[in-house]
């Protein structure tokens, strides 16, 4: 795997975590909207294919935004501000393992050139 496919993959992940928050920002903003229905992000693996036997083709993860179809509750919305503040700690912890990802990235790079220097 190139290190650009790394970076790639992990800024997939970031795109989706920053998805994520943006979504559940929106939820919790209208909290009290009545009618509103709470919007959720769902996550997908990208599987790319691969184009030859010798070398690897990174993948990442994408997310579409749909429409909750849970009952809606007491305050005229389905917006749960429980499972809101986890769906932000869920992309927290996405956030932080791509930012990971991205620094083991950097020092493999870094490592690659000091090889070739």
């Amino acid at each position: 795997m190139a290190i650009s496919g790394i970076l790639s993959a992990a800024v997939s992940g970031l795109a989706n975590a920053s998805s994520r928050v943006a979504v559940s920002a929106d939820n919790i903003a209208n909290v009290n909207t009545a009618g509103y229905q709470a919007k959720e992000v769902r996550s997908a693996t990208v599987v790319t294919r691969q184009t030859s036997e010798t070398s690897y083709t990174s993948g990442g993860v994408t997310g579409s935004v749909r429409a909750k179809t849970d009952p809606t509750l007491d305050n005229g919305s389905n917006v749960d501000l429980a499972s809101e503040f986890i769906s932000i700690i869920e992309a927290t912890v996405a956030y932080k393992a791509a930012i990971q990802v991205i620094a083991t990235g950097d020092e493999l790079a870094k490592e690659l050139v000091d090889i070739k220097a």
